[in-house]
C-alpha cells in the first residue's frame, strides 16, 4: 500500500467510520438516551458526543505539545507534497533545495 492510498483510507474513515467506531457512537447513544430518560425534570437531554468513548484523540489532545506555525506550515507542505504525484513531488524538492 502507498502512501497515498494510506491516506485516501484515513480520510475515508473520518467521513464513514469503521465499525468499532461505529459500535462506540451506537453505544454513546443508548447512554444518552438512558441518561436523558432519567434525567431531573427541566433539566437539558443528554448529549451522545458527551458519551463517546475517547481513546487516542483525548490522549493526543493532552499529551501533544502545541505547534509553531512553522511546523504547521512544514506539515502543510507535506501534505501538499504528498497530493502531488511522484515526478512533481520531485520537482518541488528540487526547487526547493535550489532555493535552500
Amino acid at each position: 500500500m502507498t502512501i497515498r492510498e494510506f491516506n485516501e483510507w484515513v480520510l475515508y474513515a473520518e467521513i464513514e467510520p469503521f465499525e468499532e467506531q461505529r459500535a462506540d457512537w451506537r453505544t454513546a447513544h443508548v447512554v444518552a438516551t438512558l441518561v436523558s430518560i432519567f434525567r431531573k425534570k427541566g433539566s437539558p437531554a443528554a448529549k451522545v458526543k458527551d458519551y463517546v468513548l475517547q481513546f487516542v484523540s483525548r490522549w493526543r489532545e493532552i499529551l501533544k505539545p502545541k505547534q509553531t506555525w512553522q511546523e504547521q506550515k512544514a506539515i502543510g507542505y507535506q501534505w501538499y507534497l504528498l497530493s502531488l504525484d511522484e515526478e512533481e513531488r520531485r520537482k518541488k524538492e528540487q526547487e526547493k533545495n535550489r532555493a535552500a
